[in-house]
């Protein structure tokens, strides 16, 4: 029995603390509220199978450090709402998350098209302080109020028609929600690297 730093949380926060080796891995998730009903929990990059959050972390072999992860799969769709004259566009990851993915990993936000010498980038998701969707890309510049805090941008269009909405939102923007998907359906994978980086950089630091 020793006392190990777990580091735990989601893909969204994470935080370190100090148990108790013979703990059980529920018992950790509960005292930190993380939710561990969604989603697929990872002990050190391996997925956990039912039964596994009532073991010790003495049943896993961990004897000094270990990360204890909740990684929520999203779907990744883009939804549309209209409101008004306003279509609000929104991603099925939140806007952090694309902001970090932006700022390590700018190039997993591109859509490309072609191979070798003909390859080209054809669509680019993006955040910035004004928002705006085209077939070239999208720019995120807010986020929903819930805890999902998902990317959103809301776009206003005069001509939205009382009749054969559907058919006019296929039109407009249908091909830009195609690419959008497209991009955010590898996002989660990029994400989890990124963090999992971090965490290890952060463990090669000491502070005197």
């Amino acid at each position: 029995m020793s006392m190990i730093n777990v580091t735990t949380g989601n893909n969204l926060s994470r935080t370190s603390v100090i148990v108790d080796s013979s703990t059980t891995l529920r018992s950790v998730l509960e005292q930190n509220n993380i939710d561990y009903t969604r989603g697929m929990m990872h002990l050190d990059g391996a997925s956990l199978q039912p039964g596994d959050l009532d073991k010790s972390f003495d049943d896993f072999g961990v004897t000094e450090r270990c990360y204890l992860l909740n990684v929520v799969k999203v779907d990744n769709a883009a939804s549309i709402e209209i409101l008004g004259n306003a279509l609000v566009i929104t991603s099925g990851i939140p806007l952090d998350n694309i902001k970090l993915v932006e700022k390590y990993r700018p190039q997993a936000l591109v859509l490309f098209e072609g191979e070798g010498d003909k390859k080209q980038a054809v669509f680019k998701v993006s955040t910035g302080t004004s928002g705006s969707i085209s077939k070239f890309g999208v720019i995120f510049n807010s986020a929903t109020r819930d805890d999902s805090k998902l990317a959103v941008v809301t776009i206003t269009d005069e001509n939205i028609p009382e009749e054969g909405i559907q058919q006019y939102l296929i039109d407009k923007i249908g091909t830009s929600i195609l690419s959008l998907n497209k991009v955010e359906a590898g996002l989660n994978e990029v994400i989890e690297e990124i963090l999992m980086e971090q965490e290890e950089i952060l463990d090669n630091i000491t502070i005197g």
